[in-house]
């Protein structure tokens, strides 16, 4: 299940008598509350705040106020190649880079909608980086 922490008030240094832990709430997030899935493969926070959590079967954007489902569950975007996600990448430019089981996706901020990569559709995507030029390197298991 993902663990939602929220932190109520500041830590205060030097008193014994006050610990974090009683300044601390967890919450269960689940399936049984509109999650796609109880399964958290990757978090990523973006430059602009949002948490995009990388699930296996889909994945999720947390606003601060809401979470939406972006993949996976009924009213996820269907360019999104592949629903079991496996790495979440953020480029300088702001760019969101999605690797699937199935293949690599781009998430366009304006347009708000992914750009499937077809040339990469059936290859599991493991890992994204980009370098100080700005390329793009995907790792890829398999063929």
């Amino acid at each position: 299940m993902l663990l939602i922490c929220i932190v109520w008030g500041s830590v205060l240094y030097g008193d014994s008598e006050v610990s974090w832990v009683n300044r601390v709430n967890f919450e269960h997030i689940g399936s049984s509350q509109g999650f796609p899935s109880n399964t958290v493969e990757r978090i990523l926070q973006d430059q602009y705040g949002f948490l995009w959590i990388a699930t296996d079967e889909g994945l999720v954007c947390y606003t601060g106020d809401d979470f939406h489902i972006i993949g996976g569950g009924p009213e996820g975007f269907s360019a999104l190649i592949g629903k079991k996600i496996e790495v979440i990448h953020e480029d300088p430019s702001g760019a969101l880079w999605v690797g699937t089981k199935d293949g690599l996706n781009r998430f366009d901020r304006e347009a708000n909608a992914f750009t499937p990569f077809p040339q990469f559709s059936g290859w599991r995507i493991s890992a994204l980086h980009v370098d100080r030029k700005s390329n793009l390197w995907i790792g890829t298991d398999g063929d």
